[in-house]
């Protein structure tokens, strides 16, 4: 059996956390991973508990030379109700310890446990306990609490002893790109036109997410893998979220929830060749589950073009309502 194949314990101690963390109530984690006594392929509970990041922390164990798969259990509250329910958020963190040869293989294994721990609702990978926070985990899964949502402004002019209100939209914070506000004359009954400015189209990553972006766009353009990509959810108001990056199709798929409650996007490059000579092509992905709420669908659609720019230059296009609508054969045939 390769090492790269991922095997569940016999006595069923994985499976039995999994379920014991989804009928529990309150916030709860799982850490799956392996240890001294088992072979490297062979997946453990390593730890279980009740809390949420400070228990997660102080439970990932020590040395830190393999990676660890963590899933979280998070109350988070409904629309603007009180009620609570739980979603699970699904964490692959590779410590600097992992030897390159394993990090290698980190994508093919974790696509493997990812079917094990299913479903979820967000997915992102850390290499540093340092990363994890609770507003990162809200980031993720799109809890309104933890997004500084921007909000209109009222300017009253007054011209001629006549009152006029205009509605100026916040500015926003700094942003990864943005694109031009042409500015609309807008005539006023009773008095001067008065100029108004269409919002300027933007979005920004959370902290510290960017750089990792970059640094998964480089090795996409870079690797010598089948089918290399990187995938970002947006995942608040305004705001990306890097998801992951690797190679191959499985692990694609594998990066999107099926029961994803944000859209997420993505390149992937795909390798032509005619035995003559040998192109390149990067493929948009577009992935809105059906489960999405319109209201966020609706602001995602206003955000296409920033989310685009900062993805970077494409060739084709493809758009899927389900993880399996982005086959190998329809990536490389997409226009």
């Amino acid at each position: 059996m390769s090492k790269n194949t991922v095997v569940l314990p016999d006595d069923k101690s994985v499976e039995t956390a999994i379920q014991t963390l989804r009928k529990e109530k309150g916030n709860r984690f799982l850490i799956l991973g392996y240890t001294a006594t088992t072979p490297s392929n062979v997946l453990g509970v390593m730890a279980e508990g009740e809390g949420g990041v400070t228990e997660i922390v102080a439970a990932l164990p020590d040395p830190e030379d393999t990676e660890k798969y963590i899933l979280l259990k998070k109350d988070v509250p409904v629309d603007d109700s009180k009620k609570l329910v739980g979603k699970f958020v699904f964490i692959c963190y590779t410590p600097d310890g992992v030897k390159p040869a394993r990090k290698g293989m980190i994508s093919q294994i974790k696509s493997q446990v990812v079917q094990i721990c299913k479903p979820y609702s967000a997915d992102f990978s850390i290499d540093s306990k340092s990363e994890l926070s609770e507003g990162l985990i809200d980031e993720r899964l799109g809890v309104k609490s933890a997004v500084t949502d921007q909000k209109a402004t009222v300017k009253v002019q007054k011209e001629d002893k006549n009152t006029h209100q205009s509605f100026i939209p916040a500015s926003t914070s700094s942003s990864s790109t943005s694109t031009s506000a042409p500015v609309i004359r807008k005539s006023v009954s009773g008095g001067q036109p008065v100029q108004t400015k269409i919002p300027t189209q933007s979005v920004k990553f959370v902290e510290g997410d960017e750089e990792r972006f970059r640094g998964a766009l480089k090795a996409l353009h870079e690797s010598k893998d089948e089918l290399p990509w990187v995938v970002v959810a947006y995942s608040a108001k305004d705001t990306l979220a890097f998801v992951n990056g690797g190679a191959g199709g499985d692990s694609l798929r594998a990066s999107f929830p099926d029961d994803a409650v944000f859209p997420f996007y993505g390149l992937v490059r795909v390798d032509l060749s005619d035995g003559k000579s040998h192109t390149q092509k990067i493929v948009y992905v577009s992935y809105t589950n059906e489960a999405i709420p319109p209201m966020k669908k609706a602001d995602a659609s206003t955000k296409s073009g920033a989310i685009s720019v900062v993805l970077g230059t494409c060739h084709a296009k493809i758009e899927g309502s389900k993880p399996a609508d982005f086959t190998d054969a329809a990536i490389k045939s997409a226009k």
